[in-house]
């Protein structure tokens, strides 16, 4: 077997911490910003120099590139609510201008291409860069982030791993990890099992692997007409009751209508 190959099937299987096959693993789940009243769900995200850093939660995403946060502005005129309620439901926002000169304004052509994103939220009018913080040990100097500042269809900031990501892409290139993926633990927000996830970047976690692998291809959405990389297509739809015997669904699809739907974390 060819060096190349062995290699890099060592790193697609190891999902610990190593010098040939690097990977970085980041805690998925309850995410509270010390200081604050923000208890949100997601990963801690943290941007700018030690001494004037911002943390954030944001949630992972298969449907954008780019990473796009929240903007100071975004809870001002909130419709539903306070300031502070905003701040907390969407796991904080992003003052760019507390940021610099960390934060360096750049035009938005800097980002990524988001075909499906644009589509329904042209709302990203700024973008610039800032170092990344992932964890004590690991950092993205220069890393472009688009800011959503106005919207209805927003309420999270979000890590882009859609098929072109640029988190992956540059992640990569500083040699955090050795491959371009991730594999990805939901956890569980349930009321009555709750449990944390994770993201592993570069790599999985073995201990979540609980049979054989079935594989999936995840389609390019520049390309086709799937609007999302991960899109299915629901035929029915219910809510499902629990009786004493057994259940009772309530329908709420219509016969013969499909619905597509992107699945996201």
């Amino acid at each position: 077997m060819p060096r190349v190959l062995l290699l890099w099937l060592l790193c697609s299987i190891l999902a610990t911490l190593s010098a040939a096959c690097p990977t970085v693993s980041l805690q998925l789940g309850n995410c509270t910003v010390q200081g604050t009243s923000i208890d949100s769900w997601g990963f801690m995200f943290t941007l700018a120099s030690p001494s004037q850093s911002q943390s954030v939660c944001i949630v992972p995403s298969t449907v954008v590139n780019s990473t796009l946060l929240l903007g100071s502005d975004f809870c001002q005129n909130y419709a539903n609510g306070t300031t502070a309620q905003c701040e907390s439901l969407s796991g904080g926002t992003f003052n760019t201008t507390a940021a610099e000169p960390s934060y360096t304004p750049s035009p938005t052509s800097i980002l990524a291409a988001d075909f499906f994103w644009n589509d329904i939220s042209p709302q990203i009018t700024d973008a610039g860069t800032d170092s990344v913080q992932l964890t004590a040990d690991y950092s993205i100097p220069g890393y472009p982030v688009g800011i959503i500042t106005t919207g209805s269809q927003q309420n999270v900031g979000h890590l882009g791993l859609a098929t072109e990501s640029q988190f992956l892409r540059d992640a990569h290139d500083n040699g955090l990890i050795a491959q371009i993926g991730f594999g990805l633990n939901a956890g569980s927000q349930s009321v009555a099992n709750p449990r944390p996830g994770g993201i592993v970047l570069g790599g999985y976690d073995q201990a979540c692997i609980g049979g054989p692998f079935s594989n999936y291809m995840i389609a390019d959405v520049s390309s086709s007409e799937r609007q999302c990389p991960l899109e299915v297509i629901i035929s029915q739809l219910a809510i499902r009751y629990p009786l004493a015997g057994g259940f009772s669904d309530v329908v709420l699809s219509s016969n013969g209508i499909n619905i597509p739907a992107c699945i996201e974390p």
